[in-house]
């Protein structure tokens, strides 16, 4: 699954999420979205680099979104850093530096 269907799936569940507004606020574009596979079929993990007015990565945009529901969930993360969801590590994440 690509970012646009998510934007696209996700305008009357969040539609100020990937609102042009709320992406310049966070130093952001559509292309700096990632979506990875998780465990869980109907599951997509998103994330993007937070910047400053200035450029410099402050954070990290992170969301999982529910293919059944066309919702963005907060994710949740174990004292490893693998995302978690009911409990159960569905994601693994395998590049460490994209954590805060």
């Amino acid at each position: 699954m690509k970012i646009y269907e998510i934007k696209k799936r996700t305008e009357k569940s969040n539609p100020s999420f990937f609102s042009k507004n709320a992406l310049k606020f966070f130093g952001q574009k559509m292309n700096d979205f990632h979506v990875k596979k998780t465990k869980k079929s109907n599951l997509f993990y998103i994330y993007a680099q937070l910047k400053d007015y200035k450029g410099t990565v402050r954070g990290l945009t992170e969301r999982l979104f529910d293919s059944n529901t066309n919702e963005l969930l907060f994710v949740e993360k174990d004292e490893f850093g693998n995302i978690v969801f009911n409990d159960e590590v569905i994601y693994y994440p395998k590049d460490k530096k994209n954590q805060f």
